[in-house]
């Protein structure tokens, strides 16, 4: 809640501290996501690849224990059928669905 992000490239560089909160308390909504894949980076790497669309998730990184980190961790991994319920969920109480029921960019929200 009290990031900075100082680097003018990114995308965060110019958000208020309102924005920044209101972006924290709807990641932290998804927490509960790591209790079946054990870190919220896992998890957001997995999401995609529960669908049929996605095959491959690049994970970028800055450093290389971040690499370390990241690579293998997700390996083929999907979220339960459960979690994606709750996923959708709350995704549609964001209202982060348009007319057509295609998912909006969140950014734009914040």
């Amino acid at each position: 809640r009290d990031a900075l992000f100082p680097d003018p490239n990114d995308q965060r560089h110019g958000w208020t501290p309102e924005q920044i909160a209101s972006a924290v308390d709807s990641a932290e909504q998804f927490r509960f996501i790591e209790a079946e894949t054990g870190s919220m980076a896992v998890a957001a790497a997995c999401y995609p690849l529960c669908f049929a669309e996605t095959s491959t998730v690049i994970l970028g990184t800055k450093s290389v224990a971040q690499a370390d980190s990241n690579f293998g961790l997700v390996s083929g991994s999907r979220l339960s059928e459960s979690s994606l319920r709750r996923i959708e969920s709350l995704q549609q109480a964001m209202g982060l669905y348009d007319r057509k029921g295609r998912i909006r960019d969140a950014f734009t929200f914040f």
